[in-house]
C-alpha cells in the first residue's frame, strides 16, 4: 500500500470518528447554540458563499470544460492558463455528483427540520425523497473543498488564502445553521479526495496521451 493511499484510508478513519461523535454528541448542542444567538452578518456570508457556489463557480466550470472539449475537437492547444481552471471544474463536477449520490444514500435530516419540527435522524436511501433529507454531506463543503485541494496542488502559492476561505465558509455554514457540523466534515473530506482525483486522473491522462496537448 503506498504512503499516499495509506494517509487518505487514515484520514477517512479519522473523518468517520470525528462525524460519529459529531452527530452523536456535538451537532445538536451546537445547533441549539447558534439558534438562540443572532447571526445576521455571518447568515449573509454563508449565503453569499453558497451562492457564489453554485451560481458563479458551477456555470463557469461547465463552460471551462466546454472550452476544452471544443478545443481538442479542434485540435486547438488548450491555453496554459486554462489549465487550472478546467481541473476545478472537473474537479467540481466530480464533486457535485458525489454529493447527490452521498445525500441519497444517507438520507439525513436537515437542521431546519430539527429546529422547525424536532426531527433528528437519517432515512438511509430516501435522501432528498423525503422532507428535509438532504443534509448529509454538506454540497457546499465538497465543491469548496475539491476546487481547494485542485488549487493546493497545482497553485502552491495559493494554499494559505484557498484553505482558509474554504475553512471559513464551512465554518458559516455551520454558524448560519444551513448545515450540521457533521455534514461540514464530511463534506471536506469527500471534496478534498475527490478534488485529489480529479488532479491525478487528469495528470495520468496525460502520461498516456502526451501529445493531445500539443496539437
Amino acid at each position: 500500500m503506498s504512503a499516499t493511499l495509506r494517509s487518505w484510508l487514515v484520514s477517512l478513519l479519522w473523518t468517520v470518528l470525528i462525524v460519529v461523535l459529531s452527530v452523536a454528541y456535538v451537532d445538536r448542542p451546537v445547533a441549539d447554540l447558534f439558534l438562540s444567538h443572532p447571526r445576521s452578518v455571518p447568515s449573509l456570508l454563508a449565503t453569499q458563499g453558497t451562492i457564489l457556489i453554485f451560481l458563479a463557480v458551477v456555470p463557469l466550470g461547465l463552460f471551462c470544460l466546454l472550452y476544452f472539449a471544443i478545443s481538442h475537437a479542434t485540435g486547438k492547444a488548450l491555453p496554459a492558463w486554462m489549465d487550472t481552471p478546467v481541473l476545478c471544474s472537473f474537479a467540481s463536477t466530480l464533486a457535485i455528483a458525489g454529493e447527490r449520490v452521498l445525500k441519497f444514500l444517507f438520507g439525513r435530516y436537515t437542521t431546519t427540520a430539527y429546529t422547525s419540527l424536532g426531527t433528528y435522524g437519517f432515512l438511509p436511501l430516501q435522501g432528498a425523497q423525503k422532507y428535509s433529507t438532504d443534509s448529509f454531506p454538506s454540497g457546499t463543503a465538497i465543491v469548496a473543498a475539491s476546487i481547494a485541494m485542485v488549487l493546493w496542488t497545482t497553485r502552491p502559492r495559493l494554499r494559505i488564502p484557498t484553505a482558509a476561505i474554504t475553512v471559513l465558509l464551512c465554518a458559516l455554514l455551520v454558524v448560519n445553521l444551513e448545515h450540521w457540523l457533521g455534514d461540514v466534515v464530511a463534506g471536506a473530506y469527500v471534496g478534498a479526495l475527490l478534488g485529489w482525483a480529479a488532479v491525478h486522473i487528469a495528470l495520468g491522462m496525460g502520461e498516456r496521451h502526451p501529445g493531445r496537448s500539443a496539437h
